[in-house]
């Protein structure tokens, strides 16, 4: 009886000093920052949800309390993302005034508007007028940039746009590399041929896979395939096909190619031809909107005129042919992502967040 109360008498001691130990050494959250409440369109795979998913990770560490507001209100949780420990929070349930309300995409732009909150940002991943044909829906998307937000965008590109189109000045809040989740892995498969990774969703043309696949049809490689959504033609030539990969896992598929090939029309920040500089390889890309931010042609990766599948299918033969100009972009390559860190965007970020940083 005795030792039971002695027992539980230390548990509760210990209990309490845990709990001190962790308030004094453990994440802090800052009563002087806003509450950040990301709105989303969905749950899914995509690199723009990744790009919200680090900003989300790396401003809980620095004391934000971060929540993602689902539009869509799917239900579903992200956990294609490593480590990721934000609130998802359907739409409807969000009844209180927010801090800090932000739009990722057009589709979340309405909702903000209609949200009570303190402070209202967008923030432009692309221009996604050109991500449809539709004269009324890019009609509808247009508009969405023309709201009295506060913007930020992650390429320079995108800046101008907004500044020339809608007289907008946008903070530039550069998008970064997770060192920790890509870099040189252990191959799914040994590199016993030259093998080409074809990246991207197929059932959105403007990803320019058709144009990719065309481009290695005759080529003696092996050739992979990552897609979002959609699959491969029956017709066109897959060795391995992977769907709705988690990114842990395409650090392994980065590993186990030799060259990234994209042909997409229409990007925001180029990301899969970074991440697979960090695993090791290089990349032949099109020229495309953003390319620019971080690829040299002829120095870190082969570029291409859009839609030039012939071009595409001469710049991998080049690769295949030449050890040593593989080698040299490859080297070059993992310098660059190297510069690409997401501690100094998550910087740029705060001090939008803070309302310290100048346009």
């Amino acid at each position: 009886m005795l030792l039971s109360k002695i027992r539980r008498k230390l548990k509760t001691i210990w209990g309490r000093l845990s709990w001190k130990m962790f308030r004094a050494w453990g994440p802090k959250k800052h009563s002087d920052l806003p509450r950040i409440s990301y709105l989303i369109p969905g749950t899914g795979i995509s690199g723009g949800l990744a790009v919200i998913c680090q900003h989300a990770s790396h401003l809980q560490a620095r004391g934000f309390s971060v929540s993602f507001i689902d539009v869509e209100e799917s239900g579903k949780p992200i956990d294609w993302f490593p480590g990721l420990q934000v609130e998802v929070i359907p739409l409807s349930r969000v009844k209180e005034k927010l801090d800090l309300a932000i739009a990722t995409g057009w589709q979340t732009v309405d909702p903000l508007l209609w949200l009570k909150a303190d402070r209202k940002c967008y923030f432009v991943q692309s221009d996604e007028t050109r991500f449809f044909d539709d004269p009324r829906i890019k009609k509808k998307i247009r508009k969405t940039y023309s709201y009295d937000f506060e913007h930020f965008t992650e390429a320079r590109w995108i800046q101008a746009w907004l500044k020339s189109e809608f007289e907008k000045e946008a903070h530039y809040v550069p998008n970064g590399l997770d060192e920790k989740i890509f870099f040189p892995s252990e191959p799914l498969e040994p590199k016993r041929v030259f093998r080409v990774l074809l990246e991207g969703a197929i059932c959105l043309p403007f990803k320019g896979m058709k144009e990719a696949f065309e481009a290695v049809a005759e080529l003696d490689c092996e050739v992979w395939c990552v897609s979002g959504s959609g699959k491969p033609e029956p017709d066109w030539r897959c060795d391995r096909f992977f769907e709705r990969v988690p990114m842990e896992t395409m650090r392994r598929i980065y590993s186990s190619c030799d060259v990234i090939l994209k042909m997409s029309k229409v990007e925001g920040f180029f990301g899969p031809p970074l991440e697979m500089m960090a695993c090791g390889g290089t990349a032949v890309v099109a020229k495309v909107s953003g390319y620019d931010e971080y690829i040299v042609d002829g120095v870190n990766a082969l570029v291409v005129e859009a839609g030039d599948v012939e071009g595409a299918k001469e710049a991998v033969l080049r690769l295949m042919n030449d050890p040593a100009l593989r080698e040299r972009l490859s080297l070059s390559g993992r310098e660059t992502a190297a510069n690409w860190r997401w501690d100094r965007a998550i910087d740029a970020l705060e001090e939008v967040f803070r309302g310290k940083k100048e346009k």
